[in-house]
């Protein structure tokens, strides 16, 4: 590749970054992060991001969509749902195209992380997946709202005290792919292995597809737990 069109590539990469870079709310960003107690380098700690750009959105200056979704979910609780519109320092145009797009894939399938992982609602099955939906994990193929559910009942007693965080989130058209990792206690049976009562860590990515704004197709795909 010549320098020129070298060049040509990383400029094209640098719009399309600006493309889906939003300005945040500065002010509640850093109000969240007081009310926990946190130092700017310990909330990018906890959301595998780097301090400079916990700096950057509470100064209220643009940041990546993906960003944005990350930070929704570290600061989002149960009595507080936050999705990543909320963040936002002016509200989105209707016709904001592909950035409007997007942002609300991806809150949708931040909510559903948070939701069955760290919340243990197993009622977001009903809520966000369709009703002929598909999910291929573990080597298995459930389908449909009762199969999906059976297989969150099995987890929730297989792990507790789950921490599941999102490191990236990316999506192109009505398609989803993170990159998440997850700490819980290992508390019971799960693929044919006894509980250890021990503390684990996985690392794993998931793709969605959504119809209609809601999870028509799941693949989730688990890395070896690590100590």
């Amino acid at each position: 590749m010549s320098s020129s069109s070298a060049g040509d590539e990383g400029l094209k990469g640098d719009v399309a970054r600006r493309a889906r870079s939003f300005r945040v709310a500065g002010s509640l960003l850093r109000s969240l992060r007081v009310a926990r107690g946190w130092t700017q380098e310990q909330a990018a700690e906890r959301i595998g991001l780097s301090d400079r750009l916990i700096r950057k959105a509470e100064a209220g200056e643009p940041i990546e969509l993906q960003s944005i979704t990350m930070l929704a979910q570290l600061y989002s609780t149960p009595e507080a749902p936050l999705g990543s519109k909320e963040l936002l320092a002016a509200p989105l145009r209707a016709d904001g195209g592909e950035s409007a797009q997007a942002i609300q894939t991806e809150a949708i399938v931040c909510r559903w992380f948070e939701e069955f992982w760290n919340q243990r609602r197993l009622d977001v099955i009903e809520e966000l997946a369709a009703s002929d939906c598909v999910l291929r994990a573990e080597g298995v193929e459930f389908r449909g709202h009762a199969e999906i559910r059976r297989r969150g009942e099995v987890i929730q007693a297989a792990f507790s005290d789950v921490e599941f965080v999102v490191q990236q989130m990316l999506s192109a058209a009505d398609m989803v792919m993170s990159r998440w990792r997850m700490a819980a206690t290992h508390g019971g049976p799960w693929m044919g292995e006894p509980a250890t009562g021990e503390r684990v860590i996985m690392y794993g990515a998931s793709w969605i597809r959504l119809e209609g704004g809601l999870l028509r197709e799941g693949w989730d795909y688990w890395e070896p737990r690590q100590p």
